[in-house]
């Protein structure tokens, strides 16, 4: 394979793979080589952890979680609401419930569902809401537009935090 040509040995730096099922074989081969190895898609870091010489062009999830968190314990209450489409949330799932966060809510969405989402929520004037605070984990951007449209239009006073990761 691609890993057995010489020209590879003698690199730089290796930008790559774009496939995760690569990823520990690919910093397996940086690290005996002593060979910078930048992953520029991922940011699950359990897939270079323990290889010197393997990084993440993009921030970890644990780092995002980590963030979040922080960001999340400026407002008041403990209740969180999760929605989340096609993408890991549950390292910040159990970051939440570590640091004292009840999550209330934690259902998989599309842009369609974001209605019902914050219905169930009892999101609205005059309603007793079940959750202090909102995040929103998507890969797909389009559903952050529509999320605050629907919020604001709901004037439900409730912090948001919409992650694409």
């Amino acid at each position: 394979g691609i890993l057995e040509d010489d020209f590879l040995s003698n690199a730089d730096i290796i930008i790559g793979p774009l496939y995760p099922e690569e990823t520990a074989l690919v910093a397996s081969f940086a690290q005996q080589r002593q060979i910078p190895q930048i992953n520029p898609l991922s940011n699950i870091d359990e897939n270079v952890k323990g290889f010197e010489y393997s990084y993440l062009f993009r921030p970890s999830i644990q780092a995002i979680s980590q963030n979040v968190l922080d960001y999340c314990r400026k407002f008041e209450g403990k209740r969180v609401a999760i929605a989340y489409s096609g993408t890991s949330r549950a390292t910040f799932v159990e970051m939440a419930r570590n640091s004292g966060l009840q999550i209330v809510k934690n259902q998989k969405v599309t842009t369609r569902d974001m209605q019902g989402f914050f219905e169930s929520l009892e999101l609205g004037k005059g309603k007793s809401q079940t959750a202090d605070l909102m995040v929103i984990f998507s890969d797909d951007p389009n559903i952050a537009s529509p999320t605050f449209g629907l919020v604001e239009s709901l004037g439900a006073g409730l912090p948001v935090v919409v992650i694409t990761i």
